[in-house]
């Protein structure tokens, strides 16, 4: 049985470290699909709605109408299979330790504008208080629940208004981990490992774009990709974090790590793209290009020593997000450039040779997309873990091995 978290990701450029839960669609035990509204949420701008990214049973809630809940904590989680125990908390109950995914980072204060949580703002808007007016108690300033109620029990809504200075950056103390999925995947690829991370840890995960929900534009080059990245986890504010990336994914991270966009700390490398010419071009574009369950599920069994590994309904999933017809043409053309004629039209082998950070890099033994001879290539900084009856996808086929690894890679970077 595997238990997926429902999450928030902060994106769309919008600064948010939290939200608040206004009504679940669905309650535990009931059957969800792809695309189903699970519940709705509101940030400080706007409503928006969680869908599933998985079919399954909604199994259990963490966090219960009018609660607030950090983004990137699980709201709830989804069960691949339907004998499990169903759980929903009180109003407003805290989540258990085991459905916490991430700890949120303490909130940077612009002195442009007043930070305050989604549910503050809901308070403040209704009882029509000025926000603008009001001393935040909240890590540097930010404003809370309390604050406004405190304000509206005293009468005392027209206090001078006091917002501070924004710390220099620094390192943080909190693994911030982001997870870059490889080409023709999404983030859902990230769900079984995600929840056997250490619940300490920020998990944030992007879609790239021409992939999941992210936007469909077109991108040709990796340095696209580069930029593009170094872009969300600026809009995150993320001034450190640990890089796990997979295949096309791995290639980016190293590029990522080598443009000092970011300050990389560690970095754990699954099966990458990057160090050595060839690819399964037929794998490619067999992904990119195919538009039934069954010619894409060929192709995905492929990537797995062993195809029962493979998530129930992974190929319907998946081609749901292209119904459109669009992102599939956007799928096929990135294929072609970045993977012409069965080659890799990028080396990353001197980007990682530079990398002075903890390195981690697997590698399935069985991998018929990228053979893991490439791993010859590897600097002598590197920790190398080559796994036997493992395909190109180990996070899939052994997620708990490959949690328990990334663990360790991100212990190193943390010293």
């Amino acid at each position: 049985m595997t238990m997926i978290p429902i999450t928030v990701d902060s994106g769309g450029g919008e600064y948010m470290d939290a939200v608040v839960v206004l009504e679940w669609k669905v309650q535990p035990g009931d059957r969800v699909a792809v695309g189903d509204v699970l519940v709705e949420v509101e940030t400080a701008k706007a409503v928006i709605e969680v869908v599933a990214e998985q079919d399954g049973w909604l199994a259990s809630i963490a966090f219960g109408p009018d609660s607030e809940a950090p983004v990137g904590v699980a709201l709830g989680q989804i069960s691949d299979v339907q004998d499990f125990a169903a759980e929903i908390p009180e109003t407003g109950a805290a989540p258990s330790p085991e459905l916490r995914s991430a700890s949120v980072p303490p909130t940077q204060v612009s002195t442009l504008r007043v930070v305050a949580s989604p549910l503050a703002r809901r308070v403040a808007r209704n009882a029509g208080v000025d926000l603008g007016t009001l001393r935040g108690s909240g890590p540097n300033g930010r404003i809370k629940r309390a604050d406004v109620e405190a304000a509206l029990a005293q009468g005392a809504a027209n206090t001078a208004p006091t917002l501070t200075q924004p710390a220099p950056p620094q390192l943080s103390n909190t693994a911030r981990v982001v997870l870059i999925h490889g080409f023709g995947a999404d983030r859902t690829t990230w769900h079984a490992l995600r929840g056997l991370l250490p619940v300490s840890y920020q998990v944030l995960a992007p879609d790239l774009p021409g992939h999941g929900k992210a936007p469909n534009g077109q991108m040709n080059r990796l340095g696209d990709f580069v930029s593009y990245l170094a872009d969300w986890i600026a809009d995150q504010g993320l001034e450190d974090c640990h890089l796990v990336g997979h295949s096309l994914g791995g290639a980016l991270a190293i590029a990522l790590a080598d443009s000092g966009c970011v300050v990389t700390r560690s970095m754990t490398l699954i099966s990458p793209a990057g160090l050595g010419p060839d690819i399964n071009g037929g794998f490619v574009q067999g992904i990119a290009r195919s538009t039934t369950p069954d010619t894409l599920t060929q192709w995905l069994s492929v990537m797995v020593a062993d195809r029962k590994c493979l998530p129930a309904g992974l190929a319907q999933g998946m081609l749901r997000q292209r119904a459109n017809g669009v992102r599939g043409e956007t799928l096929a053309q990135m294929a072609d450039a970045l993977f012409a004629e069965s080659t890799q039209g990028f080396d990353m082998r001197d980007a990682l040779a530079r990398y002075a950070g903890a390195l981690r890099v697997i590698w399935g033994r069985q991998d018929r997309i990228i053979p893991a001879r490439h791993a010859d290539e590897l600097p002598d900084t590197a920790a190398l873990h080559l796994l036997s009856d493992t395909g190109h996808v180990p996070h899939l086929e052994r997620p708990s091995l490959i949690a328990r690894l990334i663990a360790q890679t991100v212990a190193s970077g943390q010293m």
